[in-house]
């Protein structure tokens, strides 16, 4: 794509946003002017995440497949003011151990020993792979619509790996498009969601992105994780889903609930896999009081 004008730019952030409503609009750009992006060198990896907030304790937020942070800016402003937040954009590396890895180094680059971590959706994959690999920096986990491990879908998306490179840019934004927006109804409570994906789409969308993006689910599904994989682990595990969730389905949802025996659940009657957007006081309050409950000590995941 040729380079943008700053003025060609501007008219087209307008054009994108211009259904937002005026408040949740001037609430996302205030975030965004107050919050500029960080960026460092991790070994060969470009990295870029935001960070700020005050307390005691540590928030780390984990975006979903948008792989941006200001994705779950909503999220991040609700708790900013009590505590320290990290949340990640995702670099083109192609496995979640890299992934997973050189946020433990954002961690370290903050000062920050141990969060509470937040994965929504693709978000929750990395969050169950960084647990995994960092145990020792998690406080809690917090895994919102998202599944175990699915064999099936990585042989799928393998399959398409060998095609989806070689596909012109502009089909690969058709695709992921398809593929992203499928999952947001067009309702007015989602139009933030939507505009930004829109941008994200049209001017941040990387073709390196985009295929990593896939092999770390190739990569994720290829997994086995146990029951018993935790144990040791003095942590607590918060289950957020959706009964009307397509993305994570009834026998997805036991499979978690069997994986994370100790864990507190919380269904949202009727929700689909949006709910963060839907039913956000509902959502940010179940968060709440799951960070606000003192831990009882060491016990299995």
């Amino acid at each position: 794509m040729a380079a943008m004008t700053s003025a060609a730019k501007a008219r087209l952030l307008a054009k994108i946003y211009k259904d937002v409503p005026a408040a949740e609009r001037e609430d996302f750009q205030r975030f965004r002017a107050e919050n500029p992006p960080r960026t460092a060198e991790i070994g060969d990896t470009s990295w870029s995440w935001l960070a700020g907030g005050t307390g005691d304790r540590a928030l780390l937020f984990l975006p979903g497949a948008q792989g941006t942070p200001e994705s779950v800016s909503l999220n991040i402003a609700h708790f900013a003011s009590r505590f320290r937040w990290l949340s990640p954009a995702y670099p083109p590396v192609p496995t979640m151990a890299e992934l997973a890895d050189g946020i433990a180094a954002l961690l370290d680059r903050e000062g920050i020993g141990q969060a509470a971590v937040i994965g929504g959706a693709y978000g929750g994959f990395v969050a169950q792979v960084f647990v995994r690999r960092h145990p020792d920096r998690v406080e809690r986990l917090i895994v919102s619509h998202a599944g175990t491990p699915n064999p099936a879908r990585g042989r799928a998306i393998a399959k398409s790996l060998r095609w989806l490179p070689h596909l012109p840019m502009f089909l690969l934004r058709f695709q992921y498009r398809r593929v992203m927006m499928g999952l947001l109804p067009k309702r007015p409570e989602f139009a933030l969601t939507r505009a930004h994906l829109e941008e994200i789409i049209a001017l941040h969308l990387t073709r390196a992105g985009v295929i990593d993006g896939y092999r770390r689910v190739v990569d994720y599904d290829q997994m086995h994780f146990e029951p018993g994989d935790l144990e040791g682990w003095p942590g607590r595990v918060l289950l957020l889903q959706g009964d009307k969730d397509p993305a994570t389905p009834e026998p997805v949802r036991e499979q978690m609930k069997v994986l994370y025996p100790g864990a507190e659940v919380h269904v949202f009657t009727g929700m689909g896999h949006a709910t963060g957007a839907q039913y956000r006081e509902k959502y940010l309050g179940a968060i709440e009081e799951f960070l606000e409950t003192p831990s009882p000590g060491p016990s299995p995941a």
